[in-house]
């Protein structure tokens, strides 16, 4: 009896191996970007109810948009801005930005030393004005929240561009500079961060 039921405990064993072995068979092209896609799927549930944003703005891999950067760094990331679409439902809209590479990046990587205790690696690699081009719209004002992330702790943008940007949009909430101005300053109450003088 007791060597019956260790016989069926091992083909229970063997078959439950099987099963994962096939799953992971079926699942091998793309582990990293399916599981990549649920992480950000939780991760913009649990935003939805802890932050309860309007809409996002997700600073991309600036990289993913050269022609000749790797395929799979771009499923990595199109899998994760999914899963944050996902996540945060058709009621919030996302935008992805991607920051301006510095161009000194492109033509020798190795010129650029990166701190490797930076939380921030990022911004050893893109232009100095990068995060201002991404402000530099009243949509991405308006998201100027969602902007502020550990290691941000400066954000300007070009009055030319936003005045520009604020004539471009008939429905914007904007109808000066100034009042981008006071919008963003409401909007980054009790974060250390610095702003343009108005």
């Amino acid at each position: 009896m007791a060597a019956r039921g260790r016989s069926g405990l091992i083909v229970v064993i063997a078959v439950l191996i099987l099963a994962g072995g096939l799953f992971l068979w079926i699942r091998h092209k793309t582990p990293g970007i399916s599981e990549r896609e649920y992480a950000t799927q939780l991760l913009a549930e649990f935003l939805k109810t802890a932050a309860k944003p309007k809409s996002v703005l997700v600073i991309g891999n600036p990289f993913t948009d050269l022609p000749n950067h790797s395929s799979q760094a771009k499923e990595f990331e199109r899998a994760g801005i999914a899963g944050l679409k996902n996540g945060f439902g058709a009621t919030i809209p996302v935008k992805v930005a991607h920051p301006a590479i510095n161009p000194s990046v492109l033509a020798d990587p190795t010129s650029v030393h990166i701190d490797s205790k930076s939380s921030t690696p990022l911004s050893f690699v893109i232009e100095s004005s990068a995060f201002d081009d991404v402000l530099d719209s009243v949509r991405a004002a308006l998201n100027a929240r969602n902007i502020v992330k550990p290691g941000i702790d400066w954000i300007s943008w070009g009055p030319g561009d936003m005045a520009f940007d604020i004539e471009r949009h008939s429905n914007s909430p904007f109808k000066t500079i100034e009042d981008v101005h006071k919008y963003v300053i409401d909007q980054l109450k009790g974060y250390d961060v610095r702003l343009p003088d108005s």
